[in-house]
């Protein structure tokens, strides 16, 4: 039996996810960024406000998976108003997204939420107001090697400049520059680009019009601070026995923008309303590490910043430090951009993230929402009020190639086959018609195992 040519453009959670599907029945070619090429990737042009953390593109071999730990969460079924299909068909590939990104299941980690949504119960937070748990395993996973892709595809070093079906036959070509100067033309039976929310709506511009299009990222900032029972700190990264890993479950408010989810996070650095002016101005140098992991500044910055610190000595070790003093950090839904969003050159990309002032106004209301249901448990609390200050995206960037019913609303359909084409396919975050409050990462790779799947009964029937 000859196997089908299916190649992949990127080696991120996206591609990685689909390739370890595929390979047991299919020749996989993938393509990623020499380490050259990643060098010299030209700085993204932000033309609104900034990303929290940075919009990285180029990471190389396993993508955003080398860096840091993916916070798995499923989608708030409210996001599923936006998608072509209900949240019922997604969801047995989340649950098998967990045992492909993490050392549990998705009945472990319901299990452990029962009973942690129980212990809030207990300190009065009522669990109607609680959301979706965003677990964090304790080990973090490259892809690439985790899966053993380096013995199991055919890799090609070279970036990606355009695709096109062949006249003849229908099947998908790939340009690729290789070195300066020099491109090479790669022709599979499939095509799937999994280059990110940023690159892979810039590679279909030329074949579907509503590329760019749709951008979401979710709106994120610290907006206030409570006293609490200091037993809070032992639930705000609850690891039970056993799960592998850590969870934390937001407060979330309804709102038109979509839910709006509030976590807890332990402040350790200073008393309660001591500090409010220096606060308002707090970043995670936890964040700006992802960017520069081997930084010697943001090393020695580490040391002062006593919240990451103790978030590093929960995350990794499990001990949660008593305080009654705690930060409150809000990650907002944001209903994709009807205008462009991302667009340019690969040698000159743009992106455009920005809220208008009915969204702030919007976003103030949950906030006060959510202090009100926690006044009757705190001592004291303040709102931030320069919050919209610091706010800022959260590099989860999606919807810029996404799924839809039509041409008219998106770039591809329920499987994420691009509009109009033979076997075009997308893989990765663009393709995210709406995120709600969640962490990209497992959506991805539900999305990325269900198109294996798509894949397998188009080409092996």
């Amino acid at each position: 039996m000859i196997k089908p040519k299916i190649l992949i453009v990127g080696t991120g959670l996206g591609g990685c996810s689909l390739a370890q599907a595929l390979t047991p029945w299919a020749e996989v070619t993938m393509v990623e960024l020499s380490p050259a090429q990643m060098a010299a990737t030209p700085p993204l042009q932000e033309r609104g406000r900034p990303a929290n953390v940075a919009p990285l593109r180029g990471l190389g071999l396993g993508g955003t998976t080398q860096l840091w730990h993916n916070g798995l969460i499923q989608l708030p079924t409210t996001a599923f108003t936006q998608w072509p299909y209900p949240a019922e068909i997604l969801k047995p590939w989340q649950e098998a997204a967990y045992g492909l990104l993490s050392p549990t299941t998705a009945i472990n980690i319901h299990q452990a939420c029962q009973i942690l949504a129980a212990r809030y119960g207990d300190l009065g937070l009522a669990s109607q107001n609680l959301g979706n748990p965003i677990y964090y395993p304790q080990r973090r996973r490259n892809l690439w090697r985790h899966l053993g892709l380096e013995h199991r595809v055919r890799l090609v070093r070279g970036q990606a400049l355009a695709c096109t079906e062949t006249a003849m036959g229908r099947r998908p070509t790939l340009t690729l520059e290789t070195a300066p100067g020099i491109t090479q033309t790669l022709t599979a039976d499939a095509l799937i680009l999994a280059a990110g929310g940023l690159v892979t709506p810039v590679l279909l511009q030329a074949i579907a019009p509503y590329a760019g299009r749709g951008y979401e990222d979710h709106a994120t900032a610290f907006v206030g601070e409570v006293t609490l029972n200091p037993a809070f700190a032992k639930l705000w990264n609850f690891q039970p026995t056993g799960l592998g890993g850590s969870l934390r479950l937001p407060m979330v408010v309804p709102s038109p923008l979509g839910p709006v989810a509030f976590y807890l996070r332990p402040a350790y650095h200073a008393p309660l309303g001591r500090a409010g002016q220096q606060r308002q101005q707090l970043t995670s140098t936890l964040a700006q590490l992802r960017n520069q992991p081997f930084n010697p500044r943001l090393l020695w910055q580490l040391l002062q910043r006593a919240d990451d610190m103790a978030e590093i000595l929960s995350l990794k070790l499990g001990v949660n430090l008593p305080t009654s003093c705690f930060s409150v950090m809000m990650i907002a839904s944001q209903p994709g951009q009807t205008a462009v969003g991302v667009g340019g050159t690969l040698a000159q990309l743009w992106r455009h993230w920005a809220l208008d002032a009915a969204d702030l106004a919007q976003l103030e209301r949950t906030i006060n929402t959510a202090m009100e249901w926690l006044s009757p448990l705190s001592q004291q609390q303040s709102i931030y009020p320069d919050w919209t200050k610091t706010l800022t995206s959260s590099a989860h960037h999606s919807g810029t190639a996404r799924m839809a019913h039509s041409p008219a609303e998106g770039v591809c359909d329920a499987n994420g086959q691009v509009f109009h084409s033979q076997a075009l396919y997308v893989a990765d975050a663009s393709a995210i018609p709406n995120s709600g409050y969640a962490n990209t990462g497992l959506t991805i790779a539900a999305l990325s195992l269900k198109l294996a799947e798509h894949l397998k009964e188009r080409f092996c029937a």
